[in-house]
């Protein structure tokens, strides 16, 4: 999932975020209050946005780094290619970078709560997460700490108490476990296509694993645990054909002198 936005109580406390970037200090967090709490009662995806801009002051909100982003279309070319579309299975539908249709469709349903849609697939599925923490849309600190703390699913603790190690990509620090992006924004794929390629390809290894799983270490135990057993299963095996050759060596020896001692017998009489 790219930016995703799945619940109202993740992006809440946009302002924070502001503060923390240096858009507005102190006197400009409690100015923007009024503003926080009316994007908070804002249910249309256009006012949402609206209400960002409003904040933020940038002409967009997708790269705190720019002031404006442009040739965001240029992938359009690419998905027209009859090999793509092919790919994708939309058959003869045009794509268009600007749908009014979809927009109209998508923009009421926009914050629906999905959450627990989502940990019911958690319960089952691996979930990769990613986004650009320079995106003022979607960042990834809020949206993170939300999950952390209102998503249920079965291996929640065993997610909270994982180790946090750096993603390291070309000698560079690529992002973290729950996939903040550094150098990225809202359009990740667009800005650093090499990182967002590296780490689905890893992710895309292990996405048929469950959580219910074995982890690699319980998994190195089970391999020995069966070499340990198949090697005991060739002694006992071993063994029993040893055993079995010795009796008949034995059985044999017994009957040989038995038939020498007769013959000796039925000789002195």
């Amino acid at each position: 999932m790219g930016n995703p936005v799945l619940s109202r109580d993740s992006i809440a406390d946009y302002s924070s975020i502001f503060y923390q970037w240096g858009l507005i200090d102190s006197q400009g967090l409690l100015a923007v209050k009024p503003l926080q709490d009316e994007y908070n009662k804002a249910v249309l995806r256009e006012e949402l946005l609206n209400k960002l801009d409003d904040i933020s002051m940038q002409q967009q909100t997708f790269n705190i780094l720019v002031d404006s982003i442009n040739h965001l279309d240029d992938f359009v070319e690419f998905i027209r290619r009859p090999e793509v579309s092919e790919a994708l299975h939309v058959g003869t539908i045009q794509f268009a970078f600007h749908n009014g249709t979809t927009h109209k469709r998508l923009t009421p349903d926009f914050l629906s709560e999905v959450r627990s849609k989502v940990e019911m697939l958690l319960n089952h599925y691996r979930i990769l997460i990613y986004c650009g923490q320079m995106d003022l849309t979607a960042p990834c600190v809020p949206n993170a700490k939300a999950r952390r703390k209102h998503w249920h699913w079965n291996k929640r603790n065993e997610f909270l108490n994982a180790s946090r190690t750096p993603w390291w990509f070309d000698e560079r620090v690529a992002g973290g476990l729950e996939l903040p992006l550094p150098p990225n924004y809202h359009v990740v794929p667009q800005d650093t296509a090499a990182y967002v390629d590296d780490d689905l390809e890893g992710i895309s290894k292990t996405i048929l694993q469950i959580p219910g799983d074995p982890p690699s270490g319980t998994q190195a135990v089970m391999v020995v645990s069966l070499v340990l057993n198949v090697l005991l299963i060739l002694a006992i095996v071993c063994g029993a054909v040893y055993g079995l050759r010795w009796k008949r060596r034995t059985d044999a020896y017994n009957y040989k002198t038995v038939d020498e001692t007769s013959i000796t017998t039925s000789t002195m009489f």
